[in-house]
């Protein structure tokens, strides 16, 4: 994860001079490698509460790059909750105005400089005013170490906390960070102050209102000896707390799923388990705030149930909601209320999504006038590239009921004259006949080890396991990725973008097994999760109705537009990329509508099997749906909608997806419908009404039709 360094501030820059109540006016230049300083006297500061603001009004000095302001009590101590803060060259340097810059009183700061004063330090910097500003007042911030705004919205920001704001903490006390604003994707992490990374401690999606750690030895070694920086993106942080959870009046509540967070024709109704341990009786308020699933404040409903002693009650809310996916968060008496159950990552969380009549949601196809087109000129290229397949066994895959081979073929040209290569791994039944066969397409490279089948597994099926251009076999030794990152290859043109081959590599994957002897090539069957979904849905489109049915799962790429604003990834780098090469954002969905899912949806004609996963926010469920609800009217379509699971499928995935194909294996035996085209020839259709073969050389009764067993 990539690191920004902006500022390490508890700050807020605003220009201009403001009118505020002044402890001290003038002119000084402060520079302490020259030993000047401001000394401002406790008395100043007698009247001033939590949560107001010392602001300086200031100009740093001409031709420096870096200035810097900082905060000592009148003994030259560090003052907890003041960092200092370095101004950059993120600011006019050389401009005639002057800027504020803000400190917040927390409990400590206040008490420290009410005892002691203050002492303005820094370097290279002209100071002109310093005031006190009235603030919100002192409610909410009782346990604050730090209160500010650092707006890290837009970008990657850092707000570093010394080790003297957590001189009083203990072990067991919960750090909590408070936050607005949150976009879609926003996360963070805490390392210590020289930015080394803490055992333990990752980067972590930001839900609710707070995020709560428990304060370990580990932790609370990290901020008594270098304090800890906050990194990350995505939110306005408002204040930091420490809070000793002895002090709080807490009440037990959780939130169980309920009709499986699925809300379909109905309103919302979603209940919060409450148990009272105390012996006496308190009342407890639930509020729900309800943001759209782009992070949008939709509404905010509320409740409140007095509680007896030792009693549990379920507090239920209902609301309307449209259709959509809303994320929900719970909170009773101000504090975050988790799930009932963990999510799919094995934590329980303080915030969750929820779906309303998710099939109702409206995801306009966005194809250009050529779409369909340029996938026929596509195909017609990848033809002109001869496969050159080659197998080669791998013993010690392969058994007596099934031969695994690695598989090479040369593919659609990349941006140079030379043809890609794909690989991937087959295994083919060894006994008499035909068999069906599964492709199965891969998800997004992330390292670590490529799923190769067994000789004894499945060996009723042949199986394909396909690697797309640059990824996974093609990614590890001997062979390696020339693409970069495969999102923004070729992300200049329609014509060299990574996904134009990788969707042909898929397509030559359905010809290699169709033309296999020991492959029944009227049941050919396509699965794959993420960006193996994708894939999956793009090769049903494109490889000419020859895929029986598909299994696309929590499928990437799809709907593009609104997938920018509900994730961070793949949107930071698209955005990156479209800058470097001086695109406008038209430009990049332009190009991007190509192979948006929601579009080459409405090219399917199987039966599709789906499954999504509400809480993921890797390939957010909206984005899911895209594709789903574009579907044309005539296909079979079923849905399975996974309350608790982020980006991953559900353990009875695998066998639920091959029990719908199973259902649709069209076998010796199966009626076929006959039909005789005057200016086509007799075509063959299956019980679905899908074309299976156009040339079929049968028998016909004078009106055109027969009905037929084989």
């Amino acid at each position: 994860m990539k690191r920004y360094s902006l500022f390490c501030c508890c700050l807020l820059l605003t220009f201009g001079i403001q009118a505020q109540d002044s402890v001290w006016n003038g002119e000084t230049v402060i520079n302490w490698n020259k030993g000047t300083s401001l000394n401002i006297g406790a008395d100043k500061f007698g009247t001033a509460e939590v949560a107001d603001r010392m602001e300086l009004t200031l100009k740093p000095n001409d031709f420096v790059a870096w200035a810097q302001v900082a905060l000592r009590d009148g003994n030259w101590t560090e003052i907890p909750g003041a960092s200092s803060i370095a101004l950059g060259n993120d600011v006019n340097l050389y401009s005639t105005d002057t800027l504020t810059v803000s400190f917040t009183f927390t409990k400590d700061f206040l008490s420290t400089i009410q005892q002691n004063g203050v002492i303005v330090t820094g370097a290279d910097f002209t100071l002109y005013d310093v005031s006190i500003v009235k603030g919100p007042g002192s409610s909410g911030y009782e346990n604050a170490i730090w209160i500010g705004e650092t707006d890290a919205t837009t970008g990657w920001v850092a707000l570093q906390l010394p080790a003297s704001s957590f001189r009083k903490t203990k072990v067991g006390e919960m750090l909590r960070l408070y936050y607005t604003d949150l976009q879609p994707g926003a996360m963070h992490t805490i390392v210590n102050g020289s930015w080394g990374a803490i055992s333990g401690y990752d980067y972590y999606a930001m839900s609710g209102d707070y995020y709560q750690y428990t304060i370990d030895e580990t932790l609370l070694s990290v901020m008594q000896s270098g304090g800890i920086i906050i990194n990350g993106t995505g939110y306005k942080l408002t204040h930091v707390d420490v809070v000793d959870p002895s002090t709080l009046i807490t009440l037990t509540a959780s939130v169980p799923v309920t009709n499986g967070w699925l809300f379909d024709g109905t309103n919302p109704s979603i209940t919060v388990n409450v148990t009272n341990p105390y012996d006496h009786e308190v009342e407890a308020m639930v509020k729900l705030t309800i943001r759209t699933d782009k992070m949008e404040s939709y509404k905010a409903v509320s409740k409140t149930k007095t509680v007896n002693a030792g009693a549990s009650v379920g507090i239920t809310l209902d609301f309307e909601a449209g259709p959509g996916f809303y994320n929900i968060t719970p909170t009773l008496n101000g504090d975050a209320v988790y799930t009932s159950q963990p999510f799919s990552n094995g934590k329980k969380s303080a915030s969750f999504n929820i779906s309303v009549s998710p099939e109702r949601i409206i995801s306009e196809p966005d194809m250009r006038s050529d779409f369909e087109q340029f996938w026929n000129d596509t195909k017609a290229e990848l033809t002109m590239i001869e496969p050159r397949y080659k197998l080669t066994e791998l013993a010690q895959k392969s058994t007596d009921k099934r031969k695994v081979y690695l598989l090479e073929f040369y593919s659609l040209k990349d941006m140079g004259d030379t043809s890609a290569v794909a690989r991937g791994y087959y295994a083919e039944p060894t006994g008499e006949g035909t068999y069906p066969c599964i492709i199965y397409y891969q998800g997004y490279d992330a390292g670590g080890d490529v799923w190769c089948p067994n000789g004894n597994d499945s060996p009723m099926y042949a199986e394909l396991v396909l690697s797309t251009r640059g990824q996974l076999i093609n990614n590890r030794p001997p062979y390696t990725n020339n693409y970069g990152d495969w999102f923004v290859y070729g992300f200049d043109s329609k014509d060299n973008y990574y996904y134009r081959g990788a969707f042909m590599d898929a397509v030559r994957a359905v010809d290699f097994v169709a033309g296999r002897e020991k492959v029944d090539s009227n049941n050919i069957f396509a699965e794959g999760a993420s960006q193996g979904g994708a894939l999956t849905i793009a090769a049903a489109a494109l490889a000419n109705t020859r895929i029986n049915a598909i299994a696309p799962a929590i499928p990437f790429l799809g709907d593009f537009p609104d997938y920018f604003e509900l994730a961070s990834w793949p949107s930071y780098p698209a955005n990156q990329a479209r800058q470097q090469l001086g695109m406008s954002e038209e430009q990049m969905f332009t190009i991007l509508s190509y192979f948006d899912t929601k579009n080459l949806a409405t090219m399917i004609d199987c039966p599709v099997y789906q499954c999504i996963g509400l809480q993921d926010d890797v390939c957010p469920p909206h984005t899911n749906m895209a594709p789903y609800n574009n579907l044309p009217a005539s296909v079979e379509k079923k849905i399975v909608y996974n309350a608790l699971m982020k980006h991953a499928t559900a353990g009875t995935w695998w066998n639920s997806f091959h029990q719908f194909f199973k259902e649709h294996i069209i076998a010796p035996g199966n009626i076929e419908h006959i039909t005789n085209d005057a200016s086509k020839g007799s075509r063959r259709y299956d019980l679905m009404g899908r074309l299976v073969d156009e040339n079929y050389k049968g028998a016909l009764i004078s009106d055109g039709h027969l009905f037929l067993r084989r």
